[in-house]
C-alpha cells in the first residue's frame, strides 16, 4: 500500500514539476471563430484534446499554452487577408504544445521564421502536418520537420522546389504538394518508400525522375495540371498503383510499361496530346476508368476489348473514325466530337441492348400484375411454415405453387426448381415488390436517354 502510494505521489510531483497536470476525460473538440479565451473558457486543460479556431486576430491564441494535453490543433485566418494574422508573438506559446499528433495551419503569417521552425520542430510526436496559404516557401527547407510525420500537405505556398530534408521523412505516406511552383520531381524521391499516396497537381513540373518506381507501395499518383511531355519508362514499376491521373498535361507518348500497371482501377490521361496510346495497355486488368477526352486519337487499340473490368470509357474529342466493336462490357461511355464517317458499329449493339433491357422490364411488370395477387397467399403462407404454424390445404398450395412458380421463375430471371415442399417457397425471397421495378424501369429509361444523348 505505501508503495503504490509513493508511485502516484511521484507520479503527481514529476508533473507539477513541470508546470503539467496528467491527461485525463474524453477528447474534447471546439470550433470558434474568433475570441477564445483559455482561461476564461476551458475549466480543465487536462480534458482539452483538439482546437480548432477560425482567428480573427492574434489574441484569441491567449492561454493556448495551458492545453498541454491538445492532439489536434487547427488555425484559420481570414481568407480574405491571410497577412492580418500574424501569429509570431504566440510561438513560444505554440511551441509548448508538444503533445500534438496534428497541427494544421491556414491563412497565417510568421515574420519570424526561427519562430515558425520552434513551433513545428518541437512536435516530437507530429504525425500529420498540414501548411496551406502561409509564407513558409522560402524557408521551410531551413526546418528541420519531425522525423514522425506520416502525412504532409503544403499547398498554395509558391513552394519553387521540394526541400530535399523532406526526403528524409521516413515514416511518410501521405504527401500532397498541390498548388505550388514545383518544376521536377528529384530522383530523392525514391527514398520514401513508404509512400502510399502523392499528390503534385498544380505544378509546373516537367521531369519525373526514373526513382519515382521505387515508389512500391504507391496506390494513388495526382500529377493533373503540370506541364509533363513525357512519363518515366519504368513507370510499370509501380505495380500497387490505382489511381493515376494526369490530366491537363502535354503528353505525347505512353510508355509500353503501363500495360504492366495490374492493380490499376482509374487512369485518367484527358487534355494531353496523345495521338495513340500502346496496345499493351489491354493488359489492365483491374481498369474500370479510363478518361483520353480532348486528346487527338485516331484510333483506338482492339486490346482494350480485353479489359474486362472496364465500365466507363470517355473518349469525346478526338480523330476517332470507329471503335471496336467488342467492347461490349461498358456501363457508360462519350464519343462526341469525333469524325465518324459512320454510326459505329458498336453504337448500334448498345442501343439494342438498352432497348431489350427496356422492353424486358415492361414484360416483367405486366407479369408482375398478373401475379401479385396470388403471390400474397403464398407470403402468407410462407410465413407460417417459417414459424412452424399450422398450415390448412398445404397440398393444394404446393400444387397451385407448382403452376405459378414458372412464371415466377421467368419474372426474377432465374431457372426453374420444382419445390418438394412448401419450405422450398423461400428461394422465391426478396418477395416481388412493384415500386421496385418500377423504380428500375425508370433507371433503365434515364440510362436509355444518357445514351442516346452521348451518341
Amino acid at each position: 500500500m505505501k508503495k503504490s502510494l509513493l508511485v502516484v505521489l511521484a507520479f503527481t510531483v514529476f508533473f507539477t514539476s513541470f508546470g503539467q497536470t496528467p491527461c485525463k476525460g474524453d477528447s474534447s473538440m471546439v470550433h470558434r471563430y474568433g475570441s477564445f479565451n483559455v482561461t476564461e473558457e476551458v475549466q480543465d486543460p487536462s480534458v482539452m484534446r483538439a482546437l480548432d479556431i477560425r482567428l480573427k486576430s492574434p489574441n484569441d491564441l491567449k492561454g493556448i499554452e495551458k492545453l498541454k494535453c491538445l492532439k489536434k490543433l487547427r488555425l484559420e485566418g481570414e481568407s480574405g487577408d491571410p497577412t492580418y494574422v500574424n501569429i509570431d508573438e504566440f510561438s513560444a506559446q505554440l511551441a509548448q504544445l508538444d503533445n500534438l499528433e496534428d497541427l494544421e495551419l491556414v491563412n497565417v503569417r510568421f515574420s519570424n521564421m526561427v519562430k515558425c521552425g520552434e513551433v513545428i520542430q518541437n512536435q516530437h510526436q507530429l504525425k500529420r502536418l498540414v501548411l496551406i496559404n502561409t509564407n513558409l516557401a522560402k524557408t521551410i527547407s531551413d526546418i528541420q520537420l519531425p522525423k514522425s510525420i506520416e502525412e504532409l500537405k503544403v499547398s498554395v505556398d509558391e513552394l519553387e522546389a521540394i526541400p530535399l530534408s523532406l526526403f528524409e521523412l521516413k515514416e511518410l505516406k501521405n504527401l500532397d504538394l498541390g498548388f505550388n511552383k514545383i518544376k521536377e520531381l528529384p530522383k530523392e524521391i525514391g527514398k520514401l518508400n513508404k509512400l502510399v499516396h502523392l499528390s503534385l497537381n498544380a505544378n509546373e513540373i516537367e521531369y519525373l525522375a526514373e526513382e519515382i518506381s521505387a515508389l512500391s507501395h504507391l496506390e494513388t499518383l495526382i500529377l493533373s495540371d503540370n506541364r509533363l511531355k513525357e512519363l518515366p519508362k519504368n513507370i510499370g514499376s509501380l505495380t500497387d498503383l490505382k489511381v493515376l491521373e494526369l490530366k491537363r498535361n502535354s503528353i505525347t507518348t505512353i510508355p509500353v510499361s503501363m500495360g504492366t500497371l495490374i492493380a490499376l482501377e482509374r487512369l485518367n490521361l484527358s487534355e494531353n496530346q496523345l495521338k495513340e496510346i500502346p496496345v499493351e495497355m489491354g493488359s489492365l486488368e483491374s481498369l474500370s476508368y479510363l478518361n483520353l477526352d480532348k486528346n487527338e486519337m485516331v484510333g483506338l487499340p482492339n486490346q482494350l476489348c480485353q479489359l474486362l473490368e472496364l465500365r466507363y470509357l470517355i473518349v469525346s474529342n478526338n480523330r476517332l473514325k470507329d471503335l471496336p466493336l467488342e467492347l461490349k462490357q461498358l456501363l457508360q461511355f462519350k464519343t462526341e466530337g469525333n469524325d465518324f464517317t459512320k454510326e459505329p458499329a458498336l453504337f448500334t449493339f448498345y442501343k439494342k441492348k438498352v432497348d431489350d433491357a427496356i422492353q424486358r422490364e415492361n414484360e416483367k411488370r405486366e407479369l408482375y400484375q398478373e401475379l401479385a395477387p396470388q403471390m400474397k397467399i403464398f407470403e402468407e403462407a410462407n410465413a407460417k411454415f417459417l414459424n412452424e404454424e399450422f398450415i390448412e390445404n398445404e397440398d393444394s398450395l404446393i400444387n397451385a405453387y407448382k403452376e405459378l412458380a414458372p412464371k415466377i421463375a421467368r419474372y426474377n430471371d432465374v431457372d426453374y426448381v420444382p419445390p418438394s415442399n412448401l419450405g422450398d417457397v423461400q428461394f422465391l425471397k426478396p418477395v416481388l415488390r412493384a415500386k421496385d421495378i418500377i423504380q428500375f424501369s425508370q433507371d433503365v429509361d434515364k440510362t436509355h436517354v444518357s445514351f442516346v444523348k452521348s451518341l
